[in-house]
């Protein structure tokens, strides 16, 4: 009976520790798939989270973008529009605006790409630089320039760049002001990006056309252009005009092509005849006549005095009516004389020799700038001369400098100096003031030139007595 006991109470215990473990496992395995679930949704709600955070900081740097974009965009919006009130305020059009920064770009270009097309002169002592013939407008508008979108005429390419430019103008009024309208422009102008430089936008089209040329096909186009413009068929029958545009094309090349072109653009064939649109006459004769004037300019640095001619075209046009009209082309200055400003005639030498010693005259007469420029060559001599511890060993110890001084002036070559620059008087004025003084009244001329006349008086005396100033500290 214990036996049975003992067993069935081991049995029992098994059967328990049997339950337990059971319910151990049953337990273990709830909590492991807890944990597992708690793990998962941690990683999920910190993956989650850093999702949320990206995407906050995307969308934040997004709108920086976008700022910086529009921002960007309305600098860009803001100087076309500004140019383009500018030409409205100016009364200028678009076309006459964008084809003269064509025309400047590609002189620039063709000058910088183009090897033998610039050459230099000697002006007061220093080279420069420049072109060797002008490249007249009109010329330059009708020849053939090879582009990455082949041969176009210049005017070709001011047509497209002025299609563009309306195209401009339309999208910088469009710019947003806010932030959140920046899709809706992207949207309608995605590929269209204004300029940053409009000066380089204007000329990008002439970068292959100025390096494709070398001079000798420069020339040839242009030559050929100038010739259809110079000798069109329209006036035939002007053998006068015809031949004074030749012989002012043959002695200044390129300088009366606009002023001709301008002419035919204005005229047109009516009943087998001319008329003068601008006028709305019939033209009944054309002539090409001549305005010349002759001014000097003083450098009293250099000691010279150089004589210009200034020659101003004209196109006199008579009509039927027997009324007459003017039109003025492009003046054209040629230097025709150069003399000296103060030249060393006997006056000048005795009074030098009255002030330098022997050794300074002698020094004064070995000077390199003693004939051409007798003024610096005495001044340097007095300079040369200055001792801080004594005399001036260049010139005399008995010098009378106001005696001197009152010998210079009495001299012709001073007085010539006081007396120059007579001013034109009113009818010269008036007709030179087109081409020379364009926004000048004659009072204003007048007190221009007193000022400038003024200047060369008291720059020269004061370069002449500056040594004698010297003499007598």
């Amino acid at each position: 009976m214990a036996r049975y006991d003992y067993e069935g109470q081991i049995g029992f215990a098994q059967e328990q520790f049997d339950k337990a473990r059971k319910y151990n496992e049953e337990q273990a395995k709830k909590q492991e798939k807890f944990t597992k679930r708690l793990l998962a949704f941690d990683t999920v709600v910190k993956g989650a989270n850093y999702l949320v955070e990206q995407r906050a900081n995307s969308l934040k740097q997004s709108l920086g973008e976008e700022k910086a974009f529009l921002m960007n965009a309305q600098n860009q919006a803001k100087k076309i529009l500004d140019q383009d009130n500018k030409l409205i305020s100016e009364n200028k059009s678009q076309k006459e605006w964008i084809e003269e920064q064509m025309i400047e770009a590609y002189r620039s270009q063709i000058e910088k790409n183009i090897p033998g097309l610039t050459t230099q002169k000697i002006i007061d002592g220093k080279a420069v630089e420049f072109p060797k013939y002008d490249i007249p407008t009109s010329a330059l508008l009708n020849i053939k320039l090879m582009t990455d979108d082949g041969e176009k005429t210049f005017s070709d390419l001011v047509n497209e760049n002025l299609s563009e430019w309306k195209q401009l103008v339309s999208q910088a009024k469009q710019v947003p002001s806010k932030v959140e309208n920046v899709n809706a422009y992207l949207n309608e102008y995605v590929d269209r990006e204004m300029p940053t430089n409009v000066f380089d936008w204007m000329s990008r089209r002439l970068k292959r056309a100025s390096k494709s040329e070398t001079v000798e096909t420069l020339e040839d186009k242009l030559q050929k252009s100038t010739n259809e413009i110079l000798k069109n068929p329209l006036f035939s029958s002007f053998v006068t005009f015809n031949n004074s545009v030749e012989n002012y094309q043959e002695n200044f090349p390129n300088q009366i092509v606009d002023l001709v072109n301008k002419f035919k653009n204005d005229v047109t064939t009516k009943n087998g005849k001319l008329k003068d649109d601008k006028f709305n006459k019939i033209i009944d004769n054309v002539e090409v006549k001549y305005q010349t004037a002759t001014s000097e300019k003083v450098n009293p640095e250099t000691n010279k005095v150089t004589t210009t001619l200034t020659i101003t075209p004209n196109i006199v046009t008579e009509y039927v009516d027997n009324t007459v009209s003017t039109r003025d082309g492009e003046s054209v200055a040629v230097e025709t004389g150069e003399k000296l400003l103060v030249t060393l005639n006997s006056a000048l030498l005795n009074t030098y020799e009255n002030i330098l010693s022997e050794e300074g005259m002698n020094k004064f007469n070995q000077h390199s700038d003693v004939i051409k420029n007798p003024v610096k060559a005495f001044n340097d001599i007095v300079q040369e001369g200055i001792n801080q511890k004594g005399p001036n060993l260049n010139i005399k110890g008995d010098v009378d400098v106001g005696a001197a001084i009152e010998q210079l002036f009495n001299s012709p070559d001073i007085k010539e100096i006081i007396g120059v620059g007579v001013p034109l008087d009113i009818t010269e004025f008036n007709r030179l003031q087109p081409q020379q003084f364009p926004s000048m009244t004659y009072e204003q001329y007048l007190d221009s030139h007193q000022n400038d006349v003024a200047k060369i008086i008291s720059e020269t005396l004061e370069t002449i007595v500056l040594g004698l100033r010297s003499i007598g500290q």
